[in-house]
């Protein structure tokens, strides 16, 4: 197997100049090798970003059954689940009527997906200078 397959994450941070293409590359990746644990929390990593929390628990559901010890699959799953909350207490503030808490509920779940972009994006502009 080629090494850009084994490592999915270099090749994107190496080669991929845009989110569009490195989701393209990631479901090329997964049709070749369904059984990377890496490559199903790459994938969950995506749908989490974009805000697709079920398929991201899919994902990491599966990258913790290939590799029960996965731990980028463990913090996933914890962000999730951590976002998920954020969104039910900002649901339930608004259906209260309590606006402010709703909203810093809801701030507070967003910071957490922008957070992981902005990870992502960082390692992508510190590879293409090195």
């Amino acid at each position: 197997m080629p090494v850009w397959l084994q490592s999915p994450l270099i090749f994107f941070l190496r080669f991929c100049s845009s989110f569009e293409i490195f989701k393209l590359f990631n479901s090329d990746a997964l049709r070749i090798n369904s059984n990377s644990p890496d490559i199903h929390v790459l994938r969950g990593r995506i749908q989490f970003i974009e805000g697709k929390f079920e398929h991201a628990k899919i994902h990491t559901q599966e990258a913790l059954r290939l590799d029960p010890s996965c731990e980028p699959a463990r913090k996933l799953r914890k962000r999730i689940k951590d976002v998920e909350k954020l969104k039910e207490e900002g649901n339930a503030a608004f259906k209260s009527s309590k606006l402010r808490e709703a909203v810093d509920k809801y701030t507070q779940a967003l910071e957490v997906r922008v957070f992981l972009s902005l990870q992502t994006l960082t390692l992508h502009t510190y590879y293409d200078y090195a």
